[in-house]
């Protein structure tokens, strides 16, 4: 149920309607072990998402049904869980590919403010995920993971955008669907007498290009953007204190854009915090 609250071009409404849905979802796995320190899996699992009802008000738009459908994928994933020098090296490497059936994907009508969800009758991802962790020394470890999709609508021939204009985006790259992720950590610490310890903790991101629409629009693209983080500190069992700096490059950067739109504000950006410098005391009891 949806109460319509007014707007200049839509008075006060109500809109009431009634559907049920259910699903199985089944998910086989195997595993196997070539030695003690590997593990190699493949994976077939079904995902799913209930579907729903779109406004009254953007049920009027053509191309928008009154009902989207239950959103329903395969993932078929195979991966490597491995240690390495001893223990001290792990590496974990996977590869996926998940096939969407009616993927639902949210838009908005500028005119009545009102969101809706249309379904792509079919989209593919694909990708690969390889993360390390490493032990550097007694003191130390560094981890690193990196991650590359490709993620595209099969037929989408009947998408709306938010101007309201039919288009075909068939072929398209899905939403907030970044190509390359990189995360890297590097923790050290430092042992002190009296029962206290140092630490310092770097840690470093990157997220590549994203679209934030399915017209894949240049006014709405998401430009690639880092972000490095940087905490030392002292600890102990009963105490940790700690000086921080969030966002140590000052990167200005965009996580995305407000589903809120209208004629007069056009898009609307969702901003990354500037560098935030701050301490921290923790006391455990």
């Amino acid at each position: 149920s949806e109460v319509t609250r007014p707007t200049v071009t839509l008075p006060v409404g109500s809109d009431r309607q009634s559907q049920s849905y259910d699903d199985i979802s089944p998910r086989i796995t195997a595993n196997f072990f070539p030695s003690e320190a590997t593990t190699v899996y493949a994976t077939v699992a079904k995902g799913y998402k209930v579907g729903g009802v779109n406004s009254d008000v953007t049920a009027s738009l053509p191309a928008v049904d009154k009902f989207f459908a239950e959103e329903t994928g395969y993932n078929y994933e195979a991966g490597i869980k491995t240690d390495l020098a001893g223990g001290r090296v792990r590496v974990n490497a996977a590869a996926f590919f998940f096939d969407w059936q009616d993927l639902q994907v949210r838009s908005q009508d500028v005119l009545s403010q009102r969101q809706f969800v249309q379904n792509a009758a079919d989209a593919e991802s694909k990708g690969i995920e390889i993360e390390m962790i490493a032990a550097l020394g007694d003191n130390a470890d560094l981890s690193i993971g990196y991650g590359n999709l490709d993620s595209t609508f099969g037929s989408f021939p009947n998408a709306v955008d938010l101007e309201g204009d039919v288009f075909d985006a068939s072929g398209n790259t899905i939403p907030y669907a970044p190509e390359n992720t990189l995360n890297v950590g590097l923790n050290v610490d430092i042992p002190l007498q009296r029962s206290f310890d140092a630490y310092a903790r770097l840690d470093y991101s990157f997220v590549d290009k994203q679209f934030a629409d399915a017209r894949n629009s240049a006014e709405r693209v998401i430009p690639k953007y880092e972000v490095m983080n940087v905490r030392f500190g002292l600890q102990s069992d009963s105490y940790d204190v700690a000086l921080w700096v969030r966002n140590a490059l000052d990167e200005k950067y965009v996580l995305g854009y407000t589903s809120l739109e209208t004629f007069l504000s056009g898009a609307q950006r969702v901003v990354g915090a500037p560098r935030q410098i701050g301490a921290t005391f923790s006391w455990y009891f």
